[in-house]
């Protein structure tokens, strides 16, 4: 269960994800090809590069299943640190003319932090911070070609070069809307699928205890009936939990499920040994008295209270209505 609800999860993000790339991939292509119609001349490579993006995530969505075998943590940790090769490479080649794609980076810890801790989250955030910053610090910016080579019109596309200029921020809060949504489902799906495996192994548990202390009760009947330890008057539950290899608790436990304790099961076979004797006459050789102390009983009270429990009726109405017979 627990395999199967995550990995349906694990899909949707997967899915969801690259459908979004497809989405930011084909506005930056149309992008492109507005800036030309409107008359600026750009680099052919600009334009392969976006091609070949979109194109890129149209296969991905057509092989998406390939995807899904893929280990989910080893498919997000190894998407963020190419995700941020890639935006490392973008904000060379714009930098410093498009400084606000660095807010790409903002969304790259929460998606991290879909599969690892947070500590390890924050460790992986910064050694890319480290990295970027080593980068930029060391880098030689003049050595990347500028996609612009000349405009016709600037007044013309001054308005679309605005917009496309902020798009990036309304682009980071659209991932890190996607990454804590999912990071919040994930992690409340993971939530609710270990309670379940809890119930359920609980309710297993429960199962198991039971069915043990069925067997428990029927060593403990065995026990009684051949060992017959009711009959020492200072029996306690702790003599039978060590005679049937338990405790007192479990011991507790198995007569409570049968609706007896410990002092209403020994009394049971004191009254039922009791029987055996009056039965067999042997009260015409010994006294009543004689015979429940032989039982266990210590005082008379005691054995007409547990007798007429048993019986319904005295000692001595018993042994009349033997008389009878």
């Amino acid at each position: 269960m627990k395999t199967s609800l995550l990995k349906i999860k694990q899909q949707e993000i997967i899915k969801n994800f690259i459908k979004l790339k497809l989405c930011i991939d084909s506005y930056y292509l149309l992008a492109d090809i507005l800036y030309r119609f409107l008359g600026e001349e750009r680099t052919i490579a600009l334009l392969i590069e976006n091609l070949i993006s979109v194109c890129f995530s149209v296969i991905l969505i057509i092989n998406v299943k390939t995807l899904y075998k893929i280990n989910f943590k080893y498919l997000v940790n190894g998407t963020s640190f190419l995700l941020s090769i890639y935006i490392l490479y973008i904000s060379y080649q714009t930098h410093p003319y498009f400084p606000v794609a660095y807010f790409y980076f903002i969304c790259i810890p929460v998606g991290l932090l879909l599969v690892n801790s947070m500590k390890r989250s924050l460790l992986y955030s910064l050694i890319l911070l480290t990295v970027i910053f080593l980068a930029f610090y060391w880098g030689d910016f003049n050595s990347f070609p500028l996609y612009t080579i000349h405009t016709k019109n600037l007044n013309t596309i001054e308005y679309v070069r605005i917009v496309n200029y902020y798009i990036p921020i309304l682009f980071t809060f659209i991932f890190l809307f996607f990454d804590i949504y999912y990071l919040v489902e994930y992690n409340k799906s993971s939530l609710e699928i270990v309670h379940k495996e809890t119930i359920a192994v609980s309710r297993k548990q429960k199962i198991t205890q039971k069915d043990n202390l069925d067997l428990l009760f029927e060593e403990i009947m065995k026990c009684m009936e051949h060992n017959q330890s009711y009959k020492n008057t200072n029996y306690s539950i702790t003599d039978l939990a060590k005679e049937v290899n338990s405790n007192r608790t479990y011991v507790s436990n198995a007569l409570n499920k049968a609706n007896k304790n410990f002092y209403d099961l020994i009394n049971e076979f004191r009254i039922k040994y009791i029987l055996e004797n009056l039965n067999e006459n042997l009260h015409k050789k010994n006294s009543i008295k004689f015979i429940y102390h032989q039982a266990g009983f210590n005082h008379q009270t005691t054995f007409n209270k547990a007798f007429k429990k048993e019986t319904g009726c005295s000692p001595t109405e018993y042994v009349k209505s033997l008389e009878r017979i």
